[in-house]
């Protein structure tokens, strides 16, 4: 108890709400589903922005997948080495005569692919139709694309109305 005439100790003020509005759910527990563990917000954030050190390791992975696929790509690419007119084969002793064509390396020369004879393929390693054949080349299943590596058959003139409604023609130079 305080004795006569001593003053009152000052209080710390007093939490007074705003004047002229009433806030909805004023009570001891309007605030409460706005306390968070550290552990909820951990658990919230986590899947929201991953860890630096994630973001340089998913960076570096896929660094290393596109250095694989270019070393694949360079891998199955045709080389040529320096044409050595010597070194090639003699031609095959059925070739037609007149029938010959330069290889895929333009090198040597080589029997022309005949009428049924498969043509084209990856850098046309299946060989060139002579020159009054083409090679047709089914078209690939729909919603297939058209890579130019498809291998097709070497089909002469009477074959042209059969063949050009079914299939793709390509010219000498596949």
């Amino acid at each position: 108890m305080l004795a006569p005439g001593q003053a009152q100790a000052a209080s710390p003020p007093a939490f007074r709400p705003r004047v002229g509005r009433r806030q909805q759910g004023a009570g001891p527990h309007r605030h409460r589903h706005h306390h968070r563990t550290r552990r909820q917000l951990q658990n919230v954030t986590s899947g929201r922005s991953p860890s630096p050190w994630l973001v340089d390791k998913l960076t570096m992975t896929t660094a290393m997948v596109l250095l694989l696929l270019h070393n694949l790509a360079v891998v199955s690419a045709l080389t040529c080495d320096l044409c050595r007119p010597s070194s090639c084969s003699p031609l095959r002793p059925d070739c037609p005569p007149g029938d010959v064509v330069l290889d895929v390396c333009g090198c040597c020369t080589v029997c022309a692919r005949q009428v049924n004879e498969s043509c084209g393929g990856v850098y046309g390693l299946l060989g060139r139709c002579a020159d009054h054949l083409e090679c047709f080349i089914a078209p690939p299943p729909v919603g297939q694309a058209i890579t130019g590596h498809e291998e097709g058959v070497c089909k002469g003139e009477s074959n042209r109305r059969w063949w050009s409604s079914t299939a793709l023609s390509f010219s000498k130079d596949v």
